[in-house]
């Protein structure tokens, strides 16, 4: 949720009154109201906060971190995959890699010097190229497996959309030797995994929110985020949409029901700042 800082304790050293701020809460930890989102006025946390750069839009900033989040929590804290900074080389595989999290992992891979294969839908392939993707294969392709599995090993694997073909097609591409994959889901009954491959899972979103990843946290709200916002990352399509707080459920319903192609965004405090 991005929103100017209207009143802040006197212990705070990284922000002023005014300060237009992107930030996480802890709502779906504590569970308590006063941290929801879906409100004019939240209460939240300096930690998980950043500074939204002047060239950055609210909306912008509402809707990139939760999915490069997600992204960069697979790869980097769960997978290993550096920091930026370093330079790379070998091979990436992300699966699902026209949607938001894929999307930006294409991005952080890349950034690296990784060398990035993906999937995605064939009207896709120009946009995922145009993250950093190399080589981008059609996902309901028969032959899909064994194009993936020439151009191979990677480094790291992951699925942005965490179904069950896309994790068995991984565990096919891992054979003969085994290994790992991150993933946006947990393993199902429904997911044909080979007994020498792991799939990787955690509720990447909520990464910062966890008292033992706060060196990561740290960096993600000093250092990273607020370069990303700044231009280092592209943003994927959002869509914001008008109304505020009435609208929210609207909004919701069509996330859930697939009618959203994009991330929606709102603003709950149009009518107070406007």
């Amino acid at each position: 949720m991005g929103l100017p800082a209207l009143s802040m304790k006197s212990a705070l050293t990284r922000f002023k009154k005014g300060d237009r701020v992107v930030s996480d809460t802890p709502v779906y930890q504590v569970k308590q109201s006063k941290y929801g989102g879906w409100q004019k006025f939240v209460v939240s946390r300096e930690a998980t906060t950043a500074k939204i750069p002047t060239s950055t839009t609210f909306e912008d900033a509402a809707a990139i971190p939760f999915s490069l989040l997600t992204a960069v929590a697979a790869l980097h804290l769960h997978l290993g995959m550096n920091k930026p900074g370093t330079k790379c080389s070998g091979k990436v595989l992300i699966w699902s890699a026209s949607g938001s999290v894929g999307g930006y992992a294409v991005q952080y891979a890349a950034g690296l010097g990784y060398e990035v294969v993906a999937t995605a839908s064939p009207r896709k392939f120009e946009y995922v190229r145009g993250l950093g993707a190399s080589a981008v294969y059609d996902y309901k392709d028969d032959e899909i497996v064994s194009k993936l599995k020439n151009l191979g090993p990677y480094d790291f694997i992951m699925t942005a959309s965490g179904d069950a073909i896309g994790a068995s097609a991984l565990s096919e591409v891992l054979q003969p030797g085994g290994g790992t994959f991150a993933s946006v889901r947990p393993q199902s009954d429904e997911m044909h995994l080979a007994g020498n491959v792991h799939l990787v899972y955690d509720f990447f979103s909520m990464t910062t929110q966890k008292p033992e990843n706060t060196a990561f946290t740290e960096w993600w709200y000093r250092d990273y985020l607020p370069g990303a916002l700044g231009g280092n990352v592209t943003p994927t399509p959002l869509e914001k949409r008008p109304g505020g707080l009435n609208k929210i459920q609207e909004a919701c319903a069509d996330v859930l029901e697939g009618r959203a192609s994009k991330k929606l965004v709102l603003d709950p405090q149009a009518d107070v700042f406007e």
